[in-house]
C-alpha cells in the first residue's frame, strides 16, 4: 500500500489532468481506421519520473506521426510541448499545492498551461480526492491491522500512534487512524521523523 505524496499526485493526475493532454481521443491509423490514442502516449502528465533522453526522442516521434490524424490535435500539440519542454515537475507542483491545500479546505483548484494549446482550471473537492484514492486507504488499513496481527498484538495493545510524513496530514488518513487506535493517535514532526527514524535504525544496526 501506498499513502506516498507522490503517489498521490499521480492519482490526480490520471483522474483530472490526463483528459486534457489528449487521453481518450482518437486518430486515423489508416483511410478509415480510427485507433485510441496510447495511453502510454498521455500518460507522461500522470508520472513524473524523468525519462531518458531516448524515451523522450521516441514519445516525441509517435506524437508527429499522430497529431496530423488525431481528432483532438491541439490537446495533443500540447502534450508535444510538454514533453519537449520538460514541465513535468511543473505540473506536478501545481498538483502538489492543490492536495496539500485540501487537507484545510473543502475545495482546491489544479490551474495548469501549455500555450497556446492547453489551459485548464480543474476544481477538485476533498470528497473528489478521497474518492480517487479510497482503495489506496482501504490498502493501508489492511497494511496496518497485518503488521499488528503479525506483531501478535491486537489494536487496544498499541498505547501510542504517531503521525509523521506529509500523507499524515490527509484527513481521510487521520480518520483511519482515530478510527483504529481512537484517543491514541498523536502528530510527530511531519517532515523530519522519518528521516530522522531512518538515521537511529542505521545507528542501531538495521539495513546494514
Amino acid at each position: 500500500a501506498s499513502l506516498g505524496g507522490y503517489t498521490l499526485n499521480e492519482e490526480i493526475a490520471e483522474n483530472r489532468v490526463e483528459n486534457h493532454f489528449g487521453y481518450g481521443s482518437r486518430w486515423e491509423s489508416r483511410p478509415g481506421k480510427m485507433l485510441g490514442v496510447p495511453s502510454v502516449i498521455t500518460s507522461q502528465v500522470t508520472s513524473f519520473y524523468a525519462l531518458p533522453l531516448g524515451r523522450i526522442s521516441e514519445i516525441k516521434r509517435v506524437l508527429r506521426d499522430i497529431i496530423p490524424k488525431a481528432e483532438n490535435k491541439e490537446a495533443l500539440r500540447g502534450l508535444y510541448k510538454f514533453v519537449s519542454k520538460n514541465l513535468a515537475y511543473a505540473l506536478y507542483k501545481e498538483i502538489d499545492e492543490a492536495k496539500v491545500n485540501l487537507s484545510f479546505t473543502e475545495d482546491s483548484v489544479v490551474s495548469f498551461a501549455v500555450p497556446p494549446y492547453i489551459s485548464f482550471d480543474e476544481i477538485i473537492t476533498r470528497n473528489d480526492f478521497e474518492g480517487m484514492i479510497e482503495y489506496r486507504v482501504e490498502e493501508a488499513e489492511e497494511l496496518i491491522l497485518t503488521t499488528v496481527e503479525k506483531a501478535d498484538l491486537q489494536t487496544g495493545d498499541v498505547d501510542h500512534v504517531i503521525r509523521v510524513g506529509g500523507s499524515s496530514q490527509i484527513p481521510v488518513f487521520n480518520n483511519l487512524l482515530q478510527r483504529l487506535f481512537p484517543g491514541r493517535v498523536a502528530q510527530g514532526n511531519v517532515f523530519t521523523s522519518i528521516s530522522a527514524g531512518l538515521v537511529n535504525a542505521y545507528r542501531n544496526g538495521f539495513g546494514t
